[in-house]
């Protein structure tokens, strides 16, 4: 969530960039807009995306600007579909790997909770794409030519999932 004390900060350093920012406006109603319209996004986030605006805007920045800076710098951070694909292999090669295990138990070894971990660390496009912790373990099974066809379901299908997170607002997490 946005701070109050840095939407101060964006606002006073607009108003050195641009002196004539808001003359007429009441500071603290101002504050309170900006705040409610930067709420949902954390203090870093807002902060990157309001240096950016500064640096692409020639007019003052309005949150508009900022929000449309974060939804970049969101999409700037996230993994292609292909770096996707290999995520996901790798997590069914690992999944696969701890189901061998749980038939060969290593004392101090929870194997099971090795998958819970492995399914837990998938960013949530792939989480979407498999459905659950459940599906993971049966999906581990797959041979090369099932992962072949397997491949080009998943890019097929990760623009609808996109899409899916960002009407949601799910994005922001990096995932």
């Amino acid at each position: 969530m946005a701070s109050k004390e840095l939407i101060k900060n964006m606002i006073a350093a607009t108003k050195t960039l641009y002196s004539y920012y808001a003359k007429d406006t009441d500071i603290k109603t101002l504050v309170n807009l900006w705040g409610m319209t930067l709420q949902e996004f954390p203090d870093d986030i807002t902060e990157k995306a309001f240096l950016r605006a500064l640096q692409t805007c020639k007019m003052p920045p309005t949150p508009a600007d900022v929000i449309e800076n974060i939804k970049t710098l969101a999409s700037v951070n996230q993994p292609t579909n292909e770096e996707l694909w290999s995520v996901y292999t790798k997590a069914l090669r690992d999944t696969e790997r701890q189901i061998y295990y749980i038939s060969y138990p290593m004392p101090g070894v929870d194997h099971r909770q090795k998958i819970t971990d492995i399914w837990e660390s998938l960013p949530d496009k792939i989480k979407q794409y498999i459905g659950s912790k459940g599906e993971l373990i049966r999906m581990s099974n797959y041979d090369d030519n099932t992962l072949k066809f397997e491949k080009n379901n998943f890019l097929k299908t990760m623009p609808a999932i996109q899409t899916r997170i960002e009407s949601s607002g799910l994005m922001l997490d990096g995932k």
